[in-house]
């Protein structure tokens, strides 16, 4: 057992993340849920957007997250509160609360990114991809990366666990988070009703409102859907992107939520009325 703990340790979070991102990128290609053109538009400007994540935009997110995350912890253990320290029960048990408390976070602050006006004008940029494909998960505006990743982390931070189960579950979160976004015909009634699968996303990205409240916000566990008559999928390829006038290029995308904080009135498309 020590020397499994040892291994998970040793894992490395972006040569796992990257191999498994270059094998679901083949995949796509070979067995392609929609067909879809390399050269196409958007697919040209998703791979801006995954430059942009990984060498410019990215690592200036990651540090400012970094930073919050590490300053909230820090909040925690001087007040005393939320240091619950898990790591003497047995590393499946650690992994089930990570990916539970990760997942309910990451629904919740999602939700919210559909129905809150101003932040759906933030968010629009990453459902603007009319094409879903696993470089889409990385078409997403820098003030997302930030606000969305601190809150998904805020439960999980009131936790103490193993090294091993903590980079075993981050590695495993943000592969799943790809796999959901990737353009593979894969089905499973069963497994959704536990977990996102590819198809249940597409549903999510999809123009059509099929829920009053809108539908499929679980980034890995379809439980909170199911849980708050959230979730909705079909056999059918539905179409993706946006119902509003949103703009084509990069530059205005990012400036697209900026005026509208200041418009009080300002109603774009919250995606949960028909939208």
């Amino acid at each position: 057992m020590l020397e499994i703990e040892n291994i998970a340790k040793r894992i490395d979070y972006d040569t796992t993340v990257l191999i498994f991102f270059a094998i679901l990128l083949i995949l796509e290609n070979l067995t392609p849920r929609s067909k879809f053109r390399l050269s196409s538009s958007t697919q040209k400007e998703n791979w801006i957007w995954v430059i942009l994540d990984h060498f410019v935009i990215g690592g200036l997110s990651l540090s400012i997250i970094s930073f919050i995350i590490s300053n909230i912890s820090n909040v925690y253990r001087y007040l005393g509160i939320f240091n619950y320290d898990l790591t003497s029960l047995h590393a499946l048990i650690q992994f089930a609360i990570y990916i539970l408390t990760f997942s309910f976070s990451t629904y919740t602050i999602h939700r919210l990114n559909h129905t809150v006006p101003y932040l759906w004008n933030i968010h629009a940029l990453h459902h603007s991809s009319e094409e879903l494909t696993v470089t889409a998960t990385f078409r997403d505006h820098p003030l997302s990366l930030v606000y969305v990743e601190v809150f998904s982390f805020m439960i999980v931070r009131t936790m103490i666990f193993s090294e091993a189960v903590r980079n075993v579950a981050d590695i495993f979160t943000m592969c799943w988070i790809l796999f959901t976004h990737s353009n593979l015909n894969i089905r499973s009634p069963f497994l959704s009703k536990f977990l996102i699968m590819p198809h249940d996303h597409l549903w999510h990205h999809s123009k059509e409102c099929k829920k009053r409240k809108g539908q499929n916000y679980g980034s890995i566990l379809s439980i909170w859907d199911h849980l708050f008559n959230t979730y909705y999928s079909d056999e059918t390829i539905t179409k993706c992107g946006v119902n509003h006038i949103y703009p084509k290029s990069i530059i205005k995308k990012l400036i697209y939520p900026f005026p509208r904080f200041f418009k009080s009135g300002d109603k774009s498309s919250t995606r949960v009325k028909g939208n």
